[in-house]
């Protein structure tokens, strides 16, 4: 969501700005596309491979880890 409203501002800016205002916006806009792009289709699938302990599949019993750091402490 963040990135669409980015990405709407942007091209506001690249339709009615000057033209210095015009390069920055385009320049902006390529950017924010890169970036989704980057964190969608690149970092989740290599969040997951680094995954190897399958902590993120797996459910966690709060009150026995609660217990755990209450006993390092």
């Amino acid at each position: 969501m963040t990135s669409l409203t980015v990405f709407i501002t942007l091209l506001i800016l690249f339709l009615f700005g000057g033209e210095v205002t015009k390069g920055f916006a385009f320049a902006m806009m390529i950017g924010v596309i890169t970036g989704t792009y980057s964190s969608i289709f690149v970092a989740a699938p290599i969040l997951i491979d680094l995954d190897k302990s399958d902590k993120l599949t797996q459910e966690v019993d709060k009150d026995k880890r609660i217990e755990e750091l209450k006993q390092m402490a």
